[in-house]
């Protein structure tokens, strides 16, 4: 103890250990050893001797707290909160162990807890900035951005250099779209501490939203640097390098996307070892998709290319593509994604990966990409009674989608209100037919009564339980106008003529690629680019879109 306090940590450690020799279950010498070990940053042998040292009997609160501490940054939440509890139990006025309850209440997803941990703490311990950024943070989950940065705020005015504190206020002004203010926290938190990957990855981020490309890379790339196995670092330097068409480096990170803290449905775990090379031709390959049904289309490009190599190829799939996919791809066989997956998938496969993994074997640059002329087939008998339901004037039609079905934030960022698609829905001889998921009706009857139009909204048809029915929708439009949602995937990948409405910021989504007006994924595909305000680009939408149907008309 004398050298453990004499900062000798090695030496005091093994004293500890000698005597553990001796009393394998001395928990004060447990306990002791545990705290060199968490101090040298050894967290794993840390938990193993504090949870050995905290038997019930113990009522030392100092193991108890620290055990808990050590189980939270190991990511065992449930486990460290039973730990506190126990310390509150033997010093209800511990500000630091209610401190870490609420981080393990904010890990395990639960806000409002954490929020009511942290206002105990600082009834305990006004003005403490630990618990301040703690209840900034907690707010900000909440959803109340406006009181998250008020205590960022108030943590700063204790505290001026705090980082995490400087860094959510860049967060916030980042959602708050006041790019200048989140960029000015962000170099301030990096100043302070240039070692700080959030900061850097924050930062990175921001700039690439800010079409900014350049240096958007160069600080994701310092941010993996600094931490190299950090997936959320990886995946957003993977989608800067995509979007700027460096292909090759952008697919090596992209697999980072795996981890489930970046937002995506996870690696699934199958028996069959996982594909790390090229596909090798005449293997029995098992394929899964882990995204969004937009993107699954999109990367349903690849199967084609895939089949090429002479596999026999099974793919687990969105359950509402099956049908679509099958008709499409008759090389290969497709089930639905169900947990636990389907008894198919235990069959001894060669390999399995997923199915957006194979882009870094064939799509390497932008001349690998096919100019197909649509990779999915629609049924056609369904096709046809639709076109045929839709086009009793003899009029062009048109499928317009206007909005995602994606969290909140997304919505905003990727779609146009109805109603400020005037210049477009007030053009000529236009029948106009909803491809819009999800409940519409109140939008679509204002802007009907508004601009004295029809717009098409056909019951048999719901995209949210059946994509096979809408991609025979999808297939009877002469034209598709929509925004960054699966309508335009679904239509592009059908070979409709689609004009596709891209968001500024968050919206411009890496795979349209950064300052295109075309597609490479679907070469029917024209991308209008909105630079801030919706309804311009609706404008020059209904403007180039008429003088396109002149000139189809002249033409003929």
């Amino acid at each position: 103890m004398a050298l453990h306090r004499a900062g000798k940590l090695p030496e005091a450690l093994t004293g500890y250990r000698a005597g553990l020799a001796e009393e394998p279950n001395n928990s004060d010498a447990l306990h002791l050893a545990g705290t060199i070990a968490f101090q040298q940053g050894q967290i794993g042998d840390a938990v193993e001797l504090f949870e050995r040292a905290a038997t019930p009997a113990v009522t030392n609160f100092e193991v108890w707290v620290n055990l808990g501490s050590s189980l939270w940054r190991v990511g065992r939440a449930a486990d460290a909160l039973k730990a506190l509890s126990r310390a509150l139990e033997l010093n209800p006025a511990s500000a630091e162990a209610l401190v870490l309850t609420g981080h393990c209440h904010q890990a395990l997803g639960a806000p409002a807890a954490a929020r009511e941990a942290f206002t105990q703490a600082l009834t305990l311990r006004p003005g403490w900035g630990d618990a301040l950024e703690a209840m900034a943070y907690a707010l900000r989950d909440l959803g109340q951005p406006d009181a998250a940065l008020e205590k960022a705020q108030e943590a700063l005015r204790h505290e001026p250099r705090r980082v995490g504190a400087i860094r959510l206020i860049g967060v916030l002004m980042m959602q708050a779209a006041n790019i200048a203010e989140a960029e000015k926290h962000f170099r301030l938190a990096l100043q302070i501490d240039p070692s700080d990957r959030s900061s850097r990855e924050h930062l990175g981020v921001m700039l690439d939203r800010a079409g900014r490309s350049e240096g958007a890379i160069e600080q994701l790339r310092a941010a993996v640097e600094l931490q190299p196995e950090d997936a959320i670092s990886r995946y957003s330097l993977a989608t800067a390098l995509l979007k700027t068409g460096q292909l090759a480096e952008g697919w090596s990170l992209y697999a980072a996307r795996h981890r489930r803290d970046v937002g995506f449905l996870g690696q699934r775990m199958f028996m069959a070892p996982r594909l790390t090379g090229d596909v090798v031709p005449g293997q029995h390959l098992f394929a899964w998709t882990d995204q969004g049904v937009g993107e699954e289309i999109m990367f349903a490009n690849l199967i084609p290319d895939i089949l090429a190599q002479n596999v026999k190829l099974t793919v687990e799939c969105e359950p509402r593509l099956v049908a679509l996919f099958a008709r499409s791809f008759p090389g290969a066989s497709f089930f639905p994604r169900t947990d636990p997956p389907h008894p198919r998938f235990r069959e001894p496969y060669a390999a399995q990966v997923a199915l957006a993994d194979t882009a870094r074997q064939f799509r390497r640059d932008f001349k690998a990409f096919p100019n197909h002329a649509g990779y999915l087939r629609a049924d056609p008998e369904r096709t046809a009674q639709m076109r045929a339901a839709y086009r009793r004037d003899g009029r062009t039609v048109i499928g317009l989608a206007w909005r995602t079905s994606a969290n909140a934030k997304m919505n905003a960022a990727k779609s146009v209100p109805l109603m400020d698609w005037a210049p477009l829905l007030k053009l000529p001889d236009i029948t106009w037919v909803s491809l819009q998921y999800g409940d519409c009706k109140a939008e679509i009857a204002a802007v009907e009564a508004a601009f004295g139009i029809k717009i098409i909204s056909d019951p048999a048809v719901d995209p949210l339980t059946d994509l096979d029915a809408f991609a025979a929708q999808v297939s009877a439009m002469d034209t598709v106008v929509t925004t960054s949602n699966a309508t335009a995937h679904m239509a592009g990948a059908l070979n409709i003529p689609t004009w596709t409405v891209v968001r500024s910021g968050v919206g411009a989504l890496w795979h349209w690629f950064d300052k295109r007006h075309d597609s490479p994924w679907y070469p029917r595909m024209r991308l209008m680019r909105d630079t801030g305000e919706g309804s311009s680009v609706i404008a020059e939408t209904a403007s180039l879109l008429g003088t396109d149907f002149a000139a189809r008309t002249a033409g003929a």
